[in-house]
């Protein structure tokens, strides 16, 4: 110990190696151990045995032992201090039980010697996450709060900070981030709030686990349910765009104001654009009433119907549905029948008229009508690379194919001339090509009966080709001669004759064209019908001399102005004619009469009729005619004919001369009674000469 003056420096002194008993110990300290602490876990604490003066008492020799309130608790054995232990000696424990607990140290040999630490927190061991609630629903678009809590295996709150990780299935997400997962820290008092959102009618699951966990992670079970009713909503089942021969459906369901589907029989009202032409062909809805494009009635109990439309056209289509009380706007459907490519076997061909009517030639027509359509008998509109068209029996005639809108072409057809033969008259149509067919692929085909009117008399033309004159060198009744002399030019008069009915219309081909038979002494051939509506006739003659009328006929009536025609007479040809008489010989008595014969004929070998004969007798004493007196002419077949009666018996000639032609001589002799003349003076008969 040392001693010194603090206020006047001087001397000091100091004693040393003074030796201090330790006393007995009089109390016991108990310090150290955590503040909180987790339970199971071990923590120390210090023992310290105190002398009266509070110092240690290094010299205690006691048998200390722990004791808690905790049941569970783990604290060391019965421990006696030894001098190695200096009177100080750390211990462990460890708590069980969550809590605030006590930890107590006595000295077993002087039990008024004791010592507690008091006020420790024993927190529990973090088991799970509570949710809270751990079920419920929230209309879709709501927020579901959740909190969790971190729990000890007992089942108590723990509160404790932990970092947690938080997951949803489905389309839920955390508001707090719009993600399906989440991850943060506990507050102080070990617990959170969680907000979910969704906007899908759906169950949702929510997956939670604090860090470090490795027992199963905790679920929630939430449900996100459709809200209040809000409107009604039109789906078109399949395409949107489809053939006219098809009947779409659509569905139409009862749905909140974020489209999820609610049940509800609801009242409605569904109905298409009345412009466009479609109707409600059949609905599911119940008490229904179908008016035109309209549809009215309630809905099935599950929210929902059918409705099935039909159009007859091309065209496009809104779909909406109303319903009384519903504050929303329906959502609405698009429909739009299209016409598909025209076929053949289904486009329509016909006459407006009908089948088989009589078409008047020239005044007359009838109307063809061809509505392209396609497979589903849908009218159909003809791109710029398609085209109908028409082709008819001759002499009929399409005036016109032109469009009277997008989807139907019209054709006048008429009838310019009369036909060659009175049978139906076939129209025929073709599509690209392709002749239009019915449904069994056989071409259609229209027909129109002719109704020709009668030649007319005044309208019809006959006109000569050339000239009106020609040789008389042509009859039936004989034999022309194989080459006509040339100096005898055209023997037939050529007559056009073009048949014009009273409108001025050609009567075309198949008429029957002639001359009038009962006119003397023309002859003709049958006419020939030339194509073009007209017809070519050859008029000839066997008689000479005189201007004849040609009188033509068309069908029986007689048409056009007579032609004035004159045929001339051909030379008498003395090598085709004939003289004689009837007696053998040409020699008679005296008393018979002599017939006197000559047959003329000119040089196309025709007989020479009407021609002027000359007849003489030489010596003119010898006989005189009798008969005819005296003669003229040839008659028609070209006979000239006389008798003579002898004035004496003597011999002579006989000679004719027709149109200045010399026929020749034929002796003729008159005898008497008595005296035959001899043998030898006979004379042959002279056939021809």
């Amino acid at each position: 110990i040392s001693a010194a003056d603090t206020v006047v420096s001087a001397p000091s002194a100091t004693q040393s190696g003074i030796q201090v008993d330790a006393t007995a110990a009089v109390s016991l300290g108990l310090a150290g151990f955590p503040n909180p602490i987790v339970q199971t876990v071990a923590g120390s604490s210090n023992v310290t045995a105190r002398d009266s003066l509070g110092g240690v008492a290094a010299n205690s020799r006691g048998l200390v032992h722990f004791s808690s309130d905790d049941p569970l608790v783990t604290v060391p054995a019965d421990y006696a201090f030894g001098a190695s232990d200096a009177g100080q000696h750390t211990f462990s424990a460890t708590f069980k039980t969550a809590g605030t607990h006590a930890l107590t140290v006595t000295d077993l040999g002087a039990p008024s010697l004791t010592a507690s630490q008091t006020g420790i927190v024993v927190n529990g061991k973090p088991d799970h996450l509570a949710l809270s609630p751990s079920t419920g629903q929230s209309p879709v678009g709501g927020t579901l709060a959740i909190t969790a809590q971190l729990i000890d295996a007992a089942g108590s709150n723990l509160a404790q900070t932990q970092n947690i990780t938080a997951t949803l299935d489905g389309s839920g997400t955390f508001c707090s981030n719009a993600s399906g997962s989440f991850s943060g820290d506990l507050s102080s008092g070990g617990s959170t709030t969680l907000s979910v959102c969704d906007t899908t009618v759906e169950n949702v699951s929510l997956s939670i686990l604090f860090s470090g966990q490795t027992s199963p992670s905790t679920v929630g079970n939430y449900s996100f349910v459709p809200g209040p009713s809000d409107h009604l909503r039109a789906v078109l089942l399949g395409v949107s765009s489809i053939s006219v021969c098809e009947k779409p459906v659509v569905k139409l369901n009862l749905v909140d104001r974020r489209g999820n589907l609610l049940t509800g029989s609801a009242t409605v009202t569904v109905c298409t654009d009345v412009l466009s032409g479609a109707t409600v062909d059949s609905t599911t809805l119940t008490t229904p009433n179908l008016q035109g494009p309209c549809a009215t009635g309630k809905l099935l109990p599950n929210g929902s119907v059918t409705v099935t439309f039909s159009s007859t056209q091309a065209a496009k289509a809104t779909v909406s549905a109303t319903s009384p009380g519903l504050p929303g706007v329906s959502e609405n459907a698009t429909i739009e029948w299209k016409a598909g490519q025209a076929e053949p076997a289904h486009t329509l061909f016909t006459l407006d008229e009908g089948d088989n009517i009589h078409l008047a030639v020239s005044t007359g027509t009838a109307t063809a009508r061809i509505t392209p359509r396609d497979g589903c008998n849908a009218p159909v509109t003809l791109g710029a690379t398609e085209a109908v068209s028409l082709s008819a029996d001759a002499p009929l005639q399409a005036i016109a194919l032109d469009p009277v809108h997008l989807c139907q072409y019209i054709a006048q057809v008429s009838l310019p001339l009369c036909p060659a033969v009175m049978s139906p008259l076939r129209v025929h149509a073709s599509l690209d090509g392709q002749p239009i067919t019915d449904s069994s692929g056989n071409p259609l085909v229209r027909a129109l009966l002719a109704q020709c009117t009668a030649p007319d008399v005044n309208q019809t033309t006959v006109s000569v080709v050339g000239s009106p004159n020609a040789a008389a060198c042509w009859a039936f009744s004989h034999a022309q001669p194989a080459q006509v002399p040339a100096a005898l030019g055209t023997t037939r008069i050529n007559i056009t004759v073009k048949p014009y009915d009273s409108f001025g219309v050609p009567l075309g081909t198949g008429q029957t064209v002639a001359v009038r038979p009962d006119l003397p002494r023309i002859e003709f051939d049958p006419a020939t019908d030339n194509g073009d509506g007209s017809y070519s006739l050859q008029v000839g003659s066997d008689a000479c001399g005189d201007s004849r009328p040609v009188i033509v006929t068309v069908d029986g009536v007689a048409v056009g102005s007579p032609l004035i025609s004159h045929f001339s007479c051909p030379p008498v040809d003395p090598s085709k004619s004939t003289l004689s008489t009837s007696l053998a010989g040409g020699s008679v008595t005296q008393d018979p009469m002599m017939p006197f014969s000559v047959i003329v004929h000119d040089e196309c070998d025709l007989p020479a009729d009407q021609r002027t004969a000359v007849f003489a007798l030489s010596p003119s004493d010898l006989a005189m005619v009798t008969n005819p007196s005296p003669p003229a002419t040839t008659d028609r077949l070209g006979v000239f004919q006389l008798t003579l009666m002898p004035l004496r018996v003597g011999a002579g000639t006989a000679q004719l001369t027709v149109d200045s032609v010399d026929l020749g001589r034929l002796p003729v002799q008159w005898v008497s009674k008595a005296s035959p003349p001899p043998e030898h003076e006979k004379l042959a008969r002279v056939e021809r000469w």
